[in-house]
């Protein structure tokens, strides 16, 4: 019973002691603000669009989940851009809302190109970079342009387009093999008339792309356990770059912070048991250790630590980082852009037998022997996939 007593004093004053630290980062915190205001104030910064919503307004519709719903009419009522005042710009900034689609379009165009012009990375903020950082584990590449250009640098000759679809690369024949596995699924849970989640089977073809693309092999993954471990990572990422006194609320037992921090653990011990034995297997093997015989050459990863020596200074820990980002941005995306077409397709069927129509009969009926060109002419004489 003592001894009960005493642990629970202790856990007392550990809750006491965070909630005091969390007053003392918030006083620093506000402090801070108030002074970068007074320097924002007394400098030449362009004028904010005009008001559009109030910020009540807008958090109704983001509780609603409206914001696609109410795109035009905002884009009619506001302008294509607008302003949502907060409330209180010590604590939430002002909300810049671009509701207009071409402008979106270019927006997105002009962040594309940051991919062909590395060095813009430059101008990302620190505070995405270290929320990036946190979320993924310290590597040896941030996301600024140096790096990205001797990261570029190492792999470009791999990676042209012959040689990724190279029949001794393997790529090919992988990512057919995961599409048509995807597609006997579906067929599987038609006939039986069965609920699938869509999401599960697109990121079980995703990943597997994903991880032959890094490793060179086909590894065995749970691909539930990746779609949750994406969602905990980018939840991480954003609750960090939400939440200014994350870094002193998540040793508070029990808060959102301390709960995002164990998702975030969590996630990683599931891309982390995939990963570690293959980098610790490619690294035994640069160093002239036996090369398996599944393992296809040309890998992202081989590339990297065969060619790259500041790849490999960080250690084992770096390069698991650096997987992490590889795995996390090469997957989500692909996986929800597939599963968000299926469930369109599924909305119009009658699109879906054109589009079924038009790709047999551009593979001539026979979808047992894929190729490069064949896939090629198929995607140019298939006017409805063509047009999207």
């Amino acid at each position: 019973m003592k001894s009960s007593s005493i642990d629970y004093d202790v856990r007392a004053l550990v809750k006491i002691g965070a909630v005091a630290l969390a007053g003392v980062a918030s006083f620093t915190y506000l402090r801070h603000r108030r002074k970068s205001k007074r320097r924002h104030d007394t400098e030449d910064f362009p004028n904010l669009p005009p008001p559009g919503p109030t910020f009540q307004e807008y958090l109704e519709v983001l509780k609603q989940k409206r914001g696609t719903e109410l795109q035009e009419e905002w884009n009619i009522k506001y302008g294509p851009c607008f302003t949502i005042r907060s409330p209180s710009t010590l604590l939430i900034p002002n909300i810049v809302v671009v509701a207009d689609p071409p402008t979106v379009r270019e927006l997105t165009i002009k962040q594309a190109n940051m991919y062909r012009d590395p060095s813009r990375f430059t101008t990302r903020s620190p505070a995405f970079a270290a929320a990036t950082r946190n979320a993924v584990g310290t590597s040896v590449t941030g996301l600024v342009g140096e790096e990205w250009r001797w990261r570029k640098d190492a792999l470009i000759r791999e990676f042209h387009r012959s040689r990724l679809l190279s029949d001794d690369r393997g790529l090919l024949d992988v990512m057919i093999r995961e599409g048509k596995r995807l597609c006997d699924d579906l067929d599987v849970a038609s006939e039986r008339t069965e609920a699938v989640e869509v999401d599960v089977l697109t990121t079980r073809a995703a990943v597997g792309v994903v991880l032959f693309f890094l490793f060179g092999r086909r590894l065995d993954f749970d691909p539930e356990e990746m779609r949750d471990a994406a969602k905990d990572l980018l939840d991480y990422l954003g609750f960090q770059l939400g939440n200014p006194l994350h870094f002193v609320l998540k040793y508070l037992p029990f808060s959102q912070s301390w709960d995002a921090e164990r998702k975030k653990r969590r996630a990683w011990a599931v891309v982390d048991k995939i990963v570690r034995p293959e980098i610790e297997q490619l690294v035994a093997e640069a160093d002239g250790a036996p090369v398996p015989n599944d393992r296809m050459p040309g890998s992202v990863l081989a590339s990297l630590i065969a060619k790259e020596p500041r790849f490999t200074s960080g250690g084992v820990s770096s390069m698991i980082a650096e997987a992490r980002v590889f795995v996390q941005a090469g997957f989500e995306t692909t996986a929800h852009s597939l599963a968000f077409a299926l469930g369109m397709l599924a909305e119009r069927p009658d699109l879906a037998d054109m589009i079924n129509m038009e790709g047999m009969a551009a593979l001539r009926g026979d979808i047992s022997k894929v190729s490069v060109p064949s896939m090629k002419s198929a995607l140019e004489n298939t006017p409805t996939a063509k047009h999207v």
